[in-house]
């Protein structure tokens, strides 16, 4: 055969190499096994057996590689942590879902995975820290704290020009430049060919996909992507509120400078944008109960297969409302309540 025509033939079924076995595991909590795979069009098929939907296909893997596929789209993209508890799971479902803002009970996923406590709060506390837009009704009406809160706000994400190195700016004030690459380890920012520094030092991350900060208890990297313009007393306000949103933390346990903590407008924006978030914690909140009222008691296929073990107990500042909700918790008890706020 010409090799020509081999490639075409190729591209055409998309037939796996024969590394397998392969399994598939569908969102319906089935699985396929079989030696060889082929992807025709938006089908996956195994050799000689049957066929799924690539919208259907939570997990494809062998001993040693992992995949899903997107959610509608049917996009391949390849898992490079070992799937071995709960948050893991929870990164392939974020992965799966395209990282679209998706209340937990709506995911992709086997419905036995949404018996798993433990996945639901890593999900959810992933999702409670994503960037929250400003989305006021026509005509509602607006608190001064309200407006002062919009001033201090940037339509674009705030990062550095293209080429330009990117800039840390410390809580202490002073600023870095960085011109190297960087990665993340531990608590820690480091830099290729230079040194670390712990990331509980870093007011502000710009680079150029915008501006980050990293949570006062977990350590980890958040975009704002609603940028703040500057460094006035209302953007620092925002940018702490975020720090500490959730956290559990009392008011004399933040590290703020007491310039700031004592400052009227950066206590009546940081109050605002805190009010912002929790209320656009309580709607998803509300929604993802209302899925869960819809879907019924939660039931499925028993899946087993996939070396996946129990979850290490404690997983950070994980949200769980959806737990909450389940359980008839009431709101203010709910863990996005648990923001540092200053005195009145």
């Amino acid at each position: 055969m010409r090799p020509s025509l081999l490639f075409l033939l190729l591209l055409t079924t998309g037939v796996a190499n024969a590394q397998g076995p392969y399994s598939v595991l569908l969102v319906s909590g089935d699985t396929l096994q079989g030696k060889e795979y082929f992807i025709k069009g938006d089908t996956l098929g195994i050799r000689g057996g049957p066929r799924a939907a690539l919208r259907d296909v939570v997990l494809l893997w062998t001993a040693k590689e992992r995949w899903t596929f997107t959610y509608p789209e049917g996009r391949r993209e390849r898992l490079k942590e070992e799937l071995t508890g709960s948050c893991a799971r929870s990164s392939l479902a974020r992965l799966r879902n395209s990282d679209r803002l998706t209340p937990f009970d709506s995911l992709p996923i086997p419905s036995t995975w949404r018996s798993d406590t433990s996945l639901r709060t890593c999900y959810e506390g992933w999702l409670m820290e994503q960037p929250i837009f400003f989305d006021d009704e026509p005509g509602a009406a607006m608190t001064e704290e309200y407006q002062a809160l919009r001033k201090v706000t940037m339509d674009e994400s705030g990062g550095v020009a293209i080429g330009a190195p990117s800039e840390i700016i410390f809580l202490s004030g002073d600023t870095l430049l960085l011109k190297k690459e960087f990665h993340e380890k531990e608590g820690l920012l480091c830099w290729y060919g230079g040194g670390c520094l712990s990331v509980d030092t870093i007011l502000l991350f710009r680079n150029v996909k915008g501006q980050f900060y990293y949570n006062a208890t977990g350590g980890r990297r958040f975009q704002l992507q609603q940028g703040v313009p500057d460094m006035s007393v209302g953007s620092l306000a925002r940018i702490h509120a975020n720090r500490f949103f959730s956290t559990q933390l009392t008011w004399e346990q933040c590290v703020i400078p007491d310039a700031l903590k004592n400052d009227t407008l950066f206590q009546q924006i940081y109050r605002a944008e805190v009010v912002r978030k929790t209320a656009w914690a309580e709607r998803l909140r509300k929604r993802s109960n209302n899925w869960r009222i819809a879907s019924g008691a939660l039931s499925g296929y028993h899946f087993s297969g996939i070396p996946m073990t129990a979850v290490k107990a404690g997983v950070g500042t994980g949200i769980g409302a959806g737990i909450g909700a389940a359980m008839g918790i009431p709101p203010h008890d709910l863990p996005y309540y648990g923001t540092p706020m200053p005195p009145e």
